[in-house]
C-alpha cells in the first residue's frame, strides 16, 4: 500500500512540474527583434537588427513579405567581406553595404530563392541594409550616401 501511494504521489509531482514548464515555455516566447529607424538623406527606414551569428544567418530567410518602409540591418563584429545568399529566401531584395563610418559602398538586386549567386561587398564592410526591390533606387538612394543612426558593433 505504501508503495503504490509513493507512486501516485511520484506521478503527481511529475504532472505539476510538467505542468509548470508548459507555463514557462508560453510566457518565454521569443522576444520581439531589436528595431531602430535609420536615416539616409531625408528617408527614414524602421529596421530589425540582425546582430548575433545566429540572427545573421536567419536573415530574412522564410518570410513572404517585408513592409515597404522596414528592412534588415545586419551588424558585423568587424569590418571585412562578408558573403551574402538568398537560400529560403521568398522576398526579391536590395543590399546596400555600408562601411564603418556609415557610407554606403554597393547597392546590389538579389534574386528570391537564388542559391547559386553570392552577394559580396566590394570594400570591407561592418552593415548591409537589405530592403524591397528597388526601395534603394525609388528613393533615389546612391553609393557615396551616409546612413546615419547606426548602433555599434559589439565586440
Amino acid at each position: 500500500m505504501p508503495l503504490r501511494r509513493w507512486a501516485i504521489l511520484s506521478v503527481c509531482g511529475l504532472l505539476l512540474v510538467c505542468r509548470s514548464q508548459k507555463k514557462e515555455s508560453v510566457k518565454g516566447t521569443p522576444p520581439e527583434p531589436k528595431k531602430i529607424v535609420l536615416q539616409i538623406k531625408s528617408i527614414k527606414i524602421k529596421v530589425e537588427i540582425a546582430d548575433t551569428p545566429e540572427k545573421r544567418i536567419q536573415g530574412l530567410m522564410y518570410r513572404s513579405v517585408l513592409a515597404p518602409e522596414e528592412g534588415m540591418l545586419f551588424v558585423f563584429p568587424e569590418e571585412a567581406i562578408y558573403p551574402f545568399y538568398m537560400k529560403n529566401t521568398k522576398i526579391a531584395l536590395s543590399i546596400a553595404f555600408i562601411d564603418r563610418a556609415g557610407i554606403i559602398t554597393d547597392i546590389q538586386q538579389m534574386t528570391p530563392l537564388d542559391e547559386q549567386t553570392e552577394h559580396y561587398p566590394q570594400k570591407p564592410i561592418l552593415y548591409a541594409l537589405e530592403t524591397n526591390q528597388g526601395w534603394f533606387l525609388e528613393k533615389g538612394i546612391r553609393i557615396g550616401d551616409t546612413v546615419f543612426g547606426l548602433p555599434e558593433p559589439d565586440q
